[in-house]
């Protein structure tokens, strides 16, 4: 689920590890657009994005969108079991796996955004790098990745703290 922001709030500081679609969800396109951004593949820390752009109603008024998919993340990227779970969610993982997709974060990496594991796995769920571009920092990027790797929520058994039954009781 995308949550709204408020109009003062409309402009976004990219952040090392954030995507178009992390930053925007569904809307990137629109975003990148309005944005003037040659390249929505292409993002830069330190840049600002307008996360406002235009749209119409049903009834065809104009109106805005504003979106911003990431959920509010603590001192240095550390998410709480609440946290992890609301990632999972608007990452668009099924509700019903949450509560065990933040145990399994917790247990890999400390609720930490920026964990590294000992061959470079990466963010709250430790992705390995032999998943490729889905190995990332970028929150949104990060939880997808669990989600698909996962079956969404279906087969952990990728994870070791959930094949060791490290996962139970950190949430």
């Amino acid at each position: 689920m995308i949550a709204a922001l408020a109009m003062s709030a409309a402009l976004y500081t990219v952040k090392p590890g954030d995507t178009l679609s992390g930053i925007a969800g569904n809307n990137w396109p629109a975003v990148c657009e309005a944005n003037h951004i040659s390249d929505c593949n292409l993002i830069y820390p330190g840049q600002i994005i307008r996360l406002s752009v235009p749209a119409r109603d049903e009834g065809g008024a104009a109106t805005t969108v504003v979106a911003l998919s990431q959920p509010r993340i603590g001192d240095g990227g550390t998410l709480g079991c609440a946290g992890l779970e609301s990632l999972w969610e608007a990452a668009g993982g099924a509700p019903g796996a949450a509560f065990t997709a933040a145990e399994i974060a917790e247990a890999e990496s400390g609720g930490n955004q920026y964990a590294t594991g000992p061959v470079g796995e990466r963010g709250y769920w430790q992705i390995n790098p032999d998943h490729g571009s889905l190995s990332t920092y970028d929150p949104i990027g990060n939880a997808r990745a669990a989600i698909i790797i996962s079956d969404d929520g279906v087969d952990w058994s990728a994870w070791t703290t959930f094949t060791s039954g490290a996962y139970i009781g950190r949430c």
